[in-house]
């Protein structure tokens, strides 16, 4: 039910982690949040077979932790390998707007899966400002995205959430998808924002300074 190279990934190297650099700000902004009665809220948007959901409960366990995957296999696993009861899982691909898509493999399995938008395609499309909709009392704190070059089409528009957001950790994946600019529009977005950007592993960490205020 779980590949060993993904446990190593999130809980050994801890792709994810958030001890060193900005990230320990981004702890005390999660204690601060609790403090104050706020709900933190974790997206984990291309939440595959759970185990990043799973590692976002156990290191935040206060945090409403929402997991969007839009492969019924994979998100089946997902709930059979993360029960923690702090985090909801939805059956959807993540978009700029609310619709329908198509899956397909490239050859990659389960775990490179790609979303294409199709009026009349099989799988849902949900988008972040619709997530948020749903969880009007919980206070952004961290996005995690890793859908497999769709964050094209999730930045294209609609993209006022993510000033909302003091953490969003990506993949981009330019490398594995050459000569179609997949990251363009996530740089484009970012660009006209105050952020900072580091890196660990696969995945760019992009910090809001606005939050700075918040932070030690």
């Amino acid at each position: 039910m779980v590949d060993q190279s993904v446990l190593e990934q999130i809980f050994e190297t801890e792709d994810y982690k958030l001890t060193d650099g900005r990230g320990p700000g981004i702890v005390a902004l999660y204690e601060r949040f609790i403090a104050a009665g706020q709900t933190p809220l974790i997206l984990d948007c291309g939440a595959n077979i759970g185990v990043s959901a799973d590692y976002f409960a156990q290191t935040f366990p206060a945090a409403r932790i929402v997991a969007v995957e839009p492969d019924p296999g994979n998100i089946a696993l997902a709930r059979r390998n993360c029960t923690a009861p702090s985090v909801d899982f939805i059956e959807a691909g993540i978009a700029s707007l609310d619709g329908r898509a198509t899956l397909a493999d490239p050859g990659f399995g389960a775990w490179g899966l790609r979303t294409e938008r199709e009026e009349e395609g099989p799988v849902a499309l949900i988008s972040i400002e619709s997530i948020l909709a749903r969880y009007p009392d919980a206070t952004p704190l961290l996005a995690k995205i890793d859908i497999e070059g769709f964050e094209a089409e999730l930045f294209s528009r609609n993209t006022g959430w993510v000033a909302r957001f003091p953490l969003i950790i990506i993949e981009l994946h330019d490398w594995l998808m050459p000569g179609r600019a997949t990251s363009a529009n996530f740089l484009k977005t970012v660009a006209s924002l105050n952020r900072d950007f580091t890196y660990r592993g696969e995945n760019v960490f992009s910090f809001a300074n606005e939050a700075r205020e918040w932070l030690p």
